[in-house]
Parts: C-alpha cells; structure tokens; sequence
C-alpha cells in the first residue's frame, strides 16, 4: 500500500510543539482499501513565574527606591496602575524602574504573560510621614538702643536644616512682619546638619533701624529640613525693645485724723512692664516744672515685676522735711520713672502738679 501525509503536513517529522497535538496517518492498499491510526503528544508547558521586589519597602519622606521585576517563562509584562501613574504600558519580561522622590505610600502592579499563562504580582512601598525638626523659641537678650539677641533651641532631626527667625509688631506676625534672613548678617541663618539640641543665637539688630517701631515685638524660630520639604515654626515669644508704659496719677493730701494740716503727700502712677523686670520705679518731684534739674527722687514702694499689664504704684513725700514749713500755698510738680536694664532704659510718665494749703 501507500503512505499518505499526516496531519502536520510535514511528513515524518513535526514541527516545535507548545500545546497538546494529535498526529493521524492515513493509509491506503492497492486493492482500494484504507486504514488510519492517530497518535496524541502531550507537551508539557514550562511554567509562567514573576519575581517583583524593591530595593527598599519603607522610605522616608521624600525617598526613592528602585523596583526589579523578572517573568520567567514570560514573553511580556505591563504595568497596570497604582504608584505608575500610567497603566498597561508594556516594560518588557525584565527591567528596574526608580520611583524617584515619594511623598506618600504607593502600591505598584505588573502583569507578565507567556505561554503558561498569566500571573500579577504587586508591591507595597510604605513611605513615612514628614519629619519635622523640633524648635523651642526662647525669651530673647534684649539690650540698650534697641538691640535683641534672638534665641532658640533647634533639633534637626538628622537632616540638614536651614533655621531663621521671624518677627513682627503682632502675634500673628503679620502687619511690620520681618525674617532676619533679609538681614544679610552671617549668624541669623543656619545649616544644621547634626541631631544635638543646641541654642542657636542671632545677632544683634537694632530692631528700630528697620522701620518697625513699636513698644512691644513677637517674633519665633523657624526651620525648613532639606531632606524631606517640611517647614515648621516653634512658639511665639513676645518681648519689648523699649522702656516700659509709665503713666503718672493723681496725688492725695495726706491728712492724719485731728491734723488741720500736714505735709504728707502720697502720690499715684501705673506701669506697664512690657514683659521686661522693672529694676527701679521713682517720683520726680520739684517746686517748679522743670523736673530734668535739680529733682528729688522718691522710689516707688513696691515694684511692678515683669507683666504686660499696668499695675499701680505709689509713693509718700513729706514736704516738710525738705522745705522746713515753707511748704505752704505753693505747686509742686512731679513725674512717675521706670528703669529698666533691657530695651531704651529709662521713660518717664507725663508731669502733674497739687497745690498745697
């Protein structure tokens, strides 16, 4: 008889297989007869596998790492989504991808497929929140002509950390709002680059030179970490660069019962502090108005501490003592004084005046 083709149509010998085939030979006899017989090959498929990993699954703020995927078996693969940004983009059976700078937490998808099939796989990177540095603004060193020392503490945190300081004539820091950066001078902006707590000292400015007058400040600590883009600022801290509030009072005719007429004066006057410790407070006092020659100074008998409200004052003149019963029918004047060691020093009240019987 004669052999007829198989089924492949390539005679005896078949082509590479990738799936299960079946193979049939027809035959036919010289008398007209024919006969058939079938063979099946089972081919045996490698199997599709990924590997997907990262280089680094927790990041900090702003960090980056590179993602390496590998489809064995595999003949394609696609990024679907997630932290890509773009989906279904062929990027081949193997390759690495950065991710450049991370802000946030990101999952990343691949689908590789082959002749095995198809197979997804996903990684997480988890990215911390910001880290800030920590500042404490401290009570600032305020000195004569309206000078300060700005001070804080600074805790970078480990990363490099640029630091300057705010300030205005608000707590808001708005309205005559100032950054020492604008100053040019070499102390008042820094690049800390280590983890110790340290105080960090400005120069000092003469605030007054700057057109920002006032009789009280606020000012804070401000950092900006280099690593991650965060900025934070610390507490606001009020100060005053010049003298305190001083307001001169009324005055009172010191009367002791069953007296017709007594020397004793007690006099009235009200500071405000403006956050600096008073040293002293005094009456000026004279028989004539000019109280800048020739005075007679009388403390205060107490002092009114370092608030930021006025608090009253007084003191108690004998003018006899002074003027030896030629006290009578005639003006006396006199002024409230504070001194203080910070700010312009000394402001007085304005100057009244009693008349004695």
């Amino acid at each position: 008889g004669t052999k007829a083709d198989s089924s492949t149509g390539n005679g005896d010998k078949s082509p590479a297989l990738t799936t299960k085939t079946t193979f049939t030979l027809n035959c036919t006899a010289f008398d007209g007869t024919s006969a058939s017989a079938s063979t099946t090959v089972d081919v045996s498929v490698p199997p599709l596998s990924l590997s997907f990993t990262a280089d680094s699954y927790n990041l900090s703020y702003g960090g980056g790492t590179t993602l390496r995927w590998t489809a064995t078996n595999g003949n394609k693969c696609e990024k679907s989504g997630g932290g890509w940004g773009t989906s279904n983009a062929n990027i081949g059976a193997s390759g690495n991808y950065w991710t450049g700078g991370l802000t946030s937490s990101q999952r990343y998808y691949i689908t590789c497929s082959g002749p095995g099939g198809t197979i997804e796989k996903s990684v997480y990177i988890s990215v911390a929140p910001p880290t800030y540095p920590s500042l404490e603004t401290l009570t600032p060193i305020v000195y004569g002509n309206g000078n300060v020392y700005f001070r804080s503490y600074i805790y970078p945190r480990g990363y490099p950390t640029r630091a300057w300081y705010q300030w205005g004539i608000s707590p808001s820091l708005t309205g005559c709002q100032l950054t020492t950066s604008a100053f040019s001078e070499p102390g008042v902006n820094y690049w800390i680059g280590d983890t110790r707590f340290g105080s960090w000292w400005g120069n000092g400015t003469p605030v007054n030179y700057y057109n920002c007058d006032s009789w009280v400040y606020y000012y804070r600590v401000c950092a900006y970490n280099t690593s991650n883009y965060a900025t934070v600022c610390g507490n606001t801290v009020r100060f005053g660069l010049l003298a305190p509030y001083v307001s001169t009072g009324g005055s009172t005719h010191d009367t002791p019962p069953g007296v017709s007429n007594s020397s004793g004066w007690e006099l009235y006057g009200s500071i405000d502090p403006n956050g600096n410790n008073i040293d002293s407070c005094w009456f000026q006092w004279d028989n004539d108005s000019d109280l800048n020659n020739g005075e007679r100074n009388t403390s205060c008998s107490y002092l009114p501490g370092s608030g930021t409200s006025y608090v009253g004052v007084t003191t108690h003149i004998d003018l006899d003592w002074y003027y030896r019963g030629e006290e009578d029918n005639r003006y006396f004047y006199y002024r409230l004084c504070a001194y203080t060691s910070v700010g312009l020093g000394t402001r007085c009240g304005s100057v009244r005046y009693f008349h004695t019987r």
